[in-house]
């Protein structure tokens, strides 16, 4: 009896975790990215600005644990052009994307951030909630 006790802590102790460990996981971020041009106006840097913040202030264990990361990009640079055919880029502009295993599996353009530019807590607004409803992977 005490060798069958043995033998299932050593089971459950050392092979256990082995086995958990074993299963496939789905590496899976989410990256804000806010484009822009290397020349920026004023509404351009506070549309940046307050995406950066908006997401660092309303994810920040998300942000702390790697799952969101915030990204400003300049599409002028050669190696960023790329985006501009990729998310089919016209102005500044805020995608989310999520990445599976290293390879984007979707994306969504928010495309209401010119017209909640004004207000900043309506872009906030706007921005989180967007975000939670992207990674909860509801469809609008």
């Amino acid at each position: 009896m005490r060798k069958s006790l043995l033998l299932l802590a050593v089971f459950v102790f050392v092979l256990c975790p082995v086995l958990v460990d074993a299963a496939p996981k789905a590496d899976t971020k989410y990256i804000v990215y806010y484009f822009r041009t290397t020349g920026r106006c004023h509404s351009c840097i506070e549309m940046e600005k307050n995406t950066k913040e908006t997401i660092e202030t309303s994810f920040a264990k998300e942000v702390k644990s790697g799952l969101i990361e915030f990204r400003s990009v300049d599409v002028e640079t050669p190696d960023n052009k790329h985006f501009i055919k990729d998310y089919g880029l016209y102005t500044k502009s805020v995608i989310i994307s999520e990445v599976k295993n290293g390879k984007e599996v979707r994306w969504k353009n928010l495309d209401q951030i010119w017209r909640k530019l004004g207000n900043k807590t309506e872009f906030s607004n706007y921005i989180s909630q967007e975000t939670r409803d992207f990674m909860k992977g509801a469809k609008k």
